[in-house]
């Protein structure tokens, strides 16, 4: 592309970034992100998104944080959930939630898939009563009703906590018939616990 003088756009560089994340190669990364800088072109949330996922997928989590500290727009609940899930990904629960509290503080108000990241952050940081907390939030406080993924992360944060009796619970009042990633996390968590 660059041979034949063909000038990359936004879509250019995110499926690229999003290559580099794929394959986890931080130096293929860097030389799209210096082409990004050189190309003066102004980069809109997907690309600045693709940019923190493409840092933090290839193990270097301080760069993302500073592309989302410098660059992009902080209204734009994409780039935030980008970030969280880059914390979450590093293990980072605590301070997943403690950027959902400043992203809430800004004025951003969550969507669906903020509530997937957050409840995944809980699950794999082993935070229970939080994460039971904000699933409830998600209802009560911003009018989410929680989908299958919302579920299947409640399943997947109790079911790691073995507490299996309230995850029962859950999963037999559910108002949605449960399906795939329902039933895959419930037999991921007993897999983890020896639980036949």
């Amino acid at each position: 592309m660059m041979l034949f003088q063909v000038r990359p756009d936004q879509f250019t560089f995110s499926s690229c970034l999003c290559a580099c994340a794929t394959i986890a190669s931080l130096k293929h990364g860097k030389q799209i992100h210096a082409s990004l800088i050189r190309s003066n072109l102004r980069p809109n949330m997907i690309v600045v998104s693709s940019l923190i996922d493409m840092y933090s997928k290839c193990g270097n989590l301080g760069a993302g944080r500073q592309v989302f500290k410098l660059m992009g727009d902080k209204q734009d609940t994409v780039l935030w959930n980008t970030m969280m899930s880059a914390l979450a990904q590093h293990g980072h629960g605590t301070e997943t939630l403690l950027m959902f509290e400043d992203m809430v503080s800004s004025g951003v108000k969550p969507v669906n898939t903020t509530f997937v990241v957050i409840l995944n952050a809980c699950s794999h940081s082993g935070l229970v009563q939080e994460g039971r907390r904000l699933f409830k939030s998600m209802t009560d406080d911003y009018g989410i009703v929680p989908h299958e993924e919302h579920y299947a992360c409640l399943i997947d944060l109790l079911g790691r906590a073995g507490c299996f009796d309230e995850l029962m619970n859950q999963l037999e009042n559910m108002p949605c018939k449960a399906s795939g990633q329902v039933w895959n996390a419930l037999l991921g968590v007993c897999r983890i616990h020896g639980n036949t």
